[in-house]
């Protein structure tokens, strides 16, 4: 059925002051978005009254309240047109309610945590292409491009006893006891080649992503994942969201199959190289449109070469065919007693 219909409306604040955004929806879409914005974002049902800094809303029949709103229409992979509108002045970006509660809870969600990353972004909070597994509360950030491996590692480090902190969406913040990870509410996606070379089973999986609901093994050459979805694949306990960071692992395939399955020290130079190439703009391009609403996004040089100088980092030298012997590896860096917490600065 196409549309949510106004009915009772619930009101949630996600993450916190001073950057928490208010969610406004259906009370028939609440627990379908806390699911997926858990356990990444803090959440709990609040009133309008409530502090809030932005906030992010359904549209209701007959809404008239959105003439001086900034109509844009954005389209995901594979999801049909999404209408959205924004207003600086009041703080607040509207979703179009007219498409399936799925993908309306999608766009919800994917706003939200837009919103919520644009405020880190402003308190020294660094956002990289890369994901991170932790054991222990203890985590490793596995940075890389398309085509570098680093899902591949990831999905192997599941299998090897480790748990999910993010794929695709990490970033780093210092604390007092050093630097953590933090994984953001993003769906994964999987090379169905993946998942075979590490014999996860496929049979008896139906993914609930609405842009690719269908068994896993009709999915294509990729397979969108909650990371609930993920853990469960893997018998591995749920999502974890953040963790102190051990080291930092650049994962590239071997040249040849017969090269050597290593991981190779870097130098800081290289790890800066590295940071650098695989750092993110906090707003991407379906979230562009909100460039005016925001301060330009702080310069990340800094940052970079702090965690470059802070934080050991490692190329991980790989082989498809033995991605569990590269998965023992990363274990390793967290259970070696030589690998400590890496103390932060604080500059």
């Amino acid at each position: 059925m196409s549309g949510t219909g106004r009915g009772d409306l619930v009101r949630l604040r996600c993450g916190d002051l001073p950057y928490a955004v208010h969610l406004v929806l259906p009370a028939t879409l609440h627990e379908a978005a806390r699911a997926l914005l858990e356990p990444y974002v803090r959440v709990e049902t609040v009133t309008a009254d409530q502090a809030r800094w932005w906030q992010v809303r359904t549209t209701t029949p007959m809404d008239d309240g959105l003439d001086e709103h900034q109509l844009t229409t954005v389209r995901g992979t594979g999801e049909p047109p999404m209408r959205l509108w924004s207003h600086p002045g009041r703080r607040e970006l509207v979703v179009d309610d007219g498409l399936p509660g799925p993908l309306v809870v999608q766009y919800l969600v994917r706003y939200v945590r837009v919103l919520l990353r644009v405020g880190h972004s402003r308190g020294e909070e660094l956002f990289l292409h890369g994901g991170m597994v932790s054991g222990d509360d203890q985590g490793v950030v596995i940075l890389g491009g398309k085509g570098a491996g680093k899902t591949s590692s990831i999905v192997a480090c599941l299998t090897a006893g480790l748990d999910f902190v993010a794929n695709d969406d990490v970033s780093l913040v210092g604390t007092e006891d050093g630097w953590a990870g933090r994984g953001w509410p993003r769906a994964v996606s999987v090379r169905q080649e993946t998942l075979a070379a590490l014999d996860i089973d496929l049979d008896s999986q139906v993914l609930s992503h609405p842009a690719h609901r269908v068994a896993i093994r009709d999915a294509g050459a990729e397979a969108i994942l909650h990371p609930s979805e993920l853990t469960g694949l893997t018998n591995r306990r749920p999502p974890r969201a953040r963790a102190l960071v051990r080291a930092l692992v650049f994962p590239v395939f071997a040249a040849s199959p017969s090269e050597k399955v290593r991981l190779v020290p870097l130098e800081t130079a290289a790890a800066l190289r590295g940071l650098t190439e695989n750092t993110v703009p906090v707003l991407l391009r379906n979230e562009r449109f909100l460039a005016p609403c925001f301060p330009p996004e702080p310069s990340t040089a800094a940052l970079c070469s702090r965690v470059a100088d802070e934080i050991p980092a490692y190329l991980l030298v790989q082989r498809f065919s033995a991605l569990r012997e590269s998965a023992d590896m990363i274990r390793g860096l967290l259970s070696d007693p030589a690998t400590t917490i890496p103390s932060r600065s604080i500059g």
